[in-house]
């Protein structure tokens, strides 16, 4: 039995649980797992927040009541940043005392994700302890954070929350019980190296099969440029460069993704709109996609753009597992200029084809594979 622990709805929830059913029997403790049907006479944003909650396979534990405490955690949170950041830990905190308990007899393989995991890791004695690191390190979150903030002294976003002490002592500590870590980029595990784990226990969580579209591969042949910055648009990913390179390159415009911390005047900017969900998700239009960020992000239009074969510029930290290059270029976190010289490379460059890329739950079996004590059963 391989027990998958799943505090909140997640794309690597559904990933993990096919690459694991592949090898044993799977059971998945998803507090917030509902097996209400979608009904067509449903409003259609009811219906896809049902969807998010129905949690893949057959042996699923939910909790009674957890609607509610999701409830009072939001509206105790509100809009304030801070505290629904302080929600979500508490969240996966309760979520990993309650799996803790639950945990099946015979269970040989546990899988938590960060600050879910501390205790089930402890009552899972004999068992195989994978950690699923899907959050940012926080300790070097917030060393990239300051170190941005001392550039930038007029971004007040870089200067907001900080997780406590003891949250950041939680998450390394998961680490120490682990066996196996699974990452989601080159910079997550070259930092796990570097602090003193084995390589080959610091393995690679793929991303979710995307599909390459006619959009993205269309021809774009004497048209002005059009970049598109992945993730929201913040300073903390990388939004100062953008603007400095699509300012560098004549009639290109910046396509983002307003949201909180995006400056309220950036929409006013000449050459800069909101992109739209086709061009985000096809990459219609797009020539470029910037993910210059300055913290670790995993924004998905970055393995998108190499699937699809449109040239993706990244720093380390936003590249997840995405091979620069080939894929495009990997530019220096906060330097404006590198991502500039980037840009005019690669606009000047031949497209690259597209390329098919396995799905991520047959990469995620092999992966598994290695970890789990007898392999396949």
């Amino acid at each position: 039995m391989i027990a998958v622990i799943a505090p909140e709805p997640a794309p690597w929830v559904e990933t993990l649980a096919l690459a694991a059913g592949r090898l044993d029997e799977m059971a998945i403790f998803a507090p917030w797992a509902t097996r209400l049907g979608s009904a067509r006479w449903l409003p259609r944003r009811l219906r896809a927040a049902l969807a998010r909650r129905r949690a893949p396979g057959s042996c699923v534990r939910s909790v009674p009541g957890w609607l509610a405490v999701e409830a009072l955690l939001r509206i105790w949170s509100g809009s304030r940043a801070e505290r629904r950041l302080v929600a979500r830990f508490a969240r996966r905190f309760v979520a990993g005392r309650l799996a803790a308990r639950w945990l099946p007899r015979g269970t040989r393989a546990v899988i938590a994700p960060s600050l879910a995991a501390r205790r089930v890791f402890a009552s899972a004695a004999g068992a195989a302890r994978i950690l699923v690191e899907d959050l940012p390190s926080l300790r070097t979150l917030h060393d990239d954070l300051d170190r941005a903030s001392a550039r930038h002294p007029d971004a007040p976003f870089l200067r907001r929350y900080r997780a406590p002490a003891s949250i950041v002592a939680a998450q390394e500590s998961e680490r120490a019980l682990a066996d196996a870590l699974l990452v989601r980029s080159r910079f997550a595990k070259n930092e796990r190296v570097a602090a003193g784990f084995a390589s080959d226990r610091v393995l690679p969580l793929p991303e979710r099969a995307v599909a390459v579209t006619a959009a993205a591969a269309a021809d774009r042949a004497g048209r002005a440029p059009v970049l598109l910055l992945a993730g929201l648009a913040t300073e903390r990913n990388g939004l100062t460069q953008a603007l400095v390179a699509m300012e560098g390159i004549a009639g290109a415009t910046l396509l983002v993704r307003p949201g909180e911390g995006t400056p309220a005047e950036l929409l006013a900017r000449p050459a800069v709109r909101a992109s739209t969900a086709r061009e985000r998700e096809q990459l219609a239009g797009i020539d470029l996609v910037l993910a210059p960020a300055l913290c670790e992000s995993h924004p998905p239009d970055v393995a998108l753009a190499a699937a699809a074969g449109v040239p993706v510029i990244a720093t380390s930290r936003a590249a997840g597992f995405v091979d620069l290059e080939s894929a495009g270029r990997e530019v220096v976190p906060g330097d404006a200029a590198d991502l500039l010289r980037a840009v005019r490379e690669l606009l000047a460059a031949p497209r690259r084809p597209a390329e098919a890329i396995p799905p991520a739950s047959d990469l995620l079996a092999e992966t598994l594979r290695q970890v789990l004590p007898g392999g396949e059963r």
